[in-house]
Parts: C-alpha cells; structure tokens; sequence
C-alpha cells in the first residue's frame, strides 16, 4: 500500500478490518501534540539551565544533554514520521528515510539512557562527598556527555553497515531492527542491543541508587546538624528528581521493550498494525516528560520557569526570625536559607 487514499482499509486474521485513514490521523495527531509539547519544553529547559543559578551545577551539563538529545529526536527524526503521515506513504525498507529513522531514533534514545546512567554515578558520587558542592572537573564532564553519545552511535551502527539491517514497523511510519528474523545474526544484534542498550544501563542505574540509599543511612555527614540536614535534603531532592526521569524513560520505553522481544522469541510481530503503534508512540513520547519532571522536583526550576513566563524575581525570601534563631553559621545561612533554591541544586 503506497498511499492510503487509494486503499482505506486492511484485512486482519479473523475477518476483520483495520482502518488506515483513521490509524494515520490519529498518529499524526499524537505526533504533532509529542513534537509541540517536547520541542517548547526542553527549549525553555535550555534556556533556563544557562540562567545563573542553573549553569556551575554539577548535574546541569547532563539536563543540558538529555533536552539537546529530546530537541534533535523532535527536529531530525520524528519529521520522518510526520512526512510519512502527511504523504499517506509507507516506509520502504532499504531507503534513506527508513535507515535514517531507525539510526538516529535508536542512537538518542541509547544516548538518554546513557545520560542517566552517569547521571546516576555523579548522584553517588555527590553523596559521598562532605562538602555542600561538590564538583566534577569541566573536562571530566564534557568526557562523560560525549561518551554517552559515542555509545549510542555505536550500538546503533551495525545496521548501518551491513551486520543487520533496518526495517519498516507493521504501519510503515517508522522503522527499527527487524526483530523477527530468525538469522543468527540479526538475533545475535537484537540480543546485544537489548542487553546493552536497555537491561545493562537499567541494572547499572539500580546499582547506583542502591548504593545512594546505603550511604543516606550508614554514612552521616559531620558537622553542625542544622547544615547536615540541609544538605542530606537537598541531595536527596536531587535523588527524587533523578528517580523521576529515569522513571519516565522506563514507563515510556519498557511496554515497546517487551514488545520486541516478544516479536524475537515469537518470530513474528504479536500486535496488529493499529495496536503496534501503541508501545512506539509510548516511546517517542519520552521526549516530553523530562521539563514537567523538573518543574515538579526541583524548587530553583519551578522558581525560574515561573520568572521566565511570568516575569518578576524568582528568589525566595524567609522571614528573618529564622535567621535569628539559626545556629548555623551565618555563612551557610545565607546562601541555603535566604536563598533557599540553591538546596535544590546543591549538586
């Protein structure tokens, strides 16, 4: 089927029939919600991670990775899709459009994951610490996000040159790794795909928060208890937030997940065309969740966002009596209390 206006209907097992026209639109209208949402939320996450308060923060690069990852899925992959949709026209297994969507889609979305695994390691990392800020040397950094990058290029490229090869979905919108052909070698890089690209990062990202957790309870930090529990809450609120989009990503990715592998093991695709384009929708909406996640967790975000659309000044004020009664240093005082965002963003 070339184009669906010649052709409004497919013929499933069972006698029934599948709609294309009603299929189409209904996945240009969520593509068009998924490109809106995610492109305007991850350029104001842009914009607001480079204000003062945002950009010495040691977890900002890798926010600053995941939106610039988001925003390319928006503008370089998913017009393939739009196109597909506007045009009535299937995806062709072997064209340019069709080897494209599957490399670039795969390689962001490994990217992403790879994000939060460092994003995980730079959490622990930052709760061992004593000090209020720790710090991670700028080299180090642009190192770990330019590796995040690298490994998800790299287990994307083996369709690319010739060890498997890219195919369109049961719609014809998009195109992946064929996961149901039985030759050893497709099999060999569904496998390595899956192990490396989702349950390996996903074990490192739980080992990681296992350990967080181990240090919160056996290790307290010294000094003036007032100072230690701002901190230990201010880390942990970067924890939450954390949690929370490595949450999104497993929600958004784990159902198309699943449905791979059942498609391996299986040989053959296990959902209908219509009901295929569910899990792949589910995915591709991952680029929205991270901006909502950081307005909900992080207090210096929400305050920015509200300054950036709203206008005004985000600082927090206190009342002065807390001052007063305070046995903290003054020092600390001011820059945790006075200005309470920074707790948010100690790390």
């Amino acid at each position: 089927m070339d184009n669906i206006t010649t052709k409004d209907t497919h013929s499933l097992p069972g006698g029934k029939s599948f709609n294309w026209r009603a299929m189409y639109f209904a996945y240009a209208v969520v593509m068009f919600a998924v490109v809106t949402v995610g492109f305007l939320g991850n350029v104001l996450t842009l914009i607001i991670l480079h204000y003062r308060e945002h950009r010495k923060k040691v977890l900002t690069p890798l926010m600053i990775n995941l939106a610039v990852g988001d925003i390319l899925m928006v503008i370089v992959v998913y017009p393939v899709v739009i196109v597909s949709n506007l045009v009535g026209k299937q995806l062709k297994e072997g064209s340019l459009r069709c080897k494209w969507s599957a490399f670039a889609n795969g390689a962001i979305g490994i990217t992403t994951i790879a994000t939060l695994v460092v994003m995980s390691g730079v959490m622990y990392h930052g709760i061992k610490q004593t000090l209020p800020k720790p710090k991670i040397h700028a080299k180090n950094m642009s190192l770990l996000v330019l590796s995040t990058w690298l490994y998800g290029i790299l287990l994307n490229l083996p369709p690319v040159i010739g060890w498997t090869r890219a195919v369109p979905g049961e719609a014809g919108i998009s195109c992946a790794p064929e996961w149901t052909s039985p030759e050893p070698e497709s099999v060999a890089y569904i496998a390595f795909l899956l192990v490396f690209g989702f349950f390996l990062p996903l074990t490192v990202i739980g080992t990681f928060h296992y350990m967080i957790y181990r240090v919160i309870r056996r290790v307290p930090l010294e000094g003036n208890p007032m100072i230690r529990a701002c901190r230990m809450k201010s880390k942990m609120r970067l924890v939450r937030m954390t949690s929370f989009s490595i949450a999104a990503f497993v929600v958004s990715w784990l159902p198309y997940c699943v449905v791979s592998i059942a498609a391996l093991v299986n040989g053959h695709h296990v959902l209908s065309s219509g009901e295929a384009e569910i899990p792949e929708l589910m995915a591709k909406a991952s680029v929205i969740y991270n901006p909502f996640v950081y307005a909900f967790t992080n207090g210096t975000y929400r305050a920015s966002l509200k300054g950036l659309l709203i206008g005004g000044n985000s600082v927090i004020r206190v009342n002065p009596s807390v001052l007063r009664t305070s046995p903290a240093p003054s020092s600390y005082v001011n820059s945790v209390i006075i200005n309470p965002q920074q707790e948010d963003t100690a790390l």
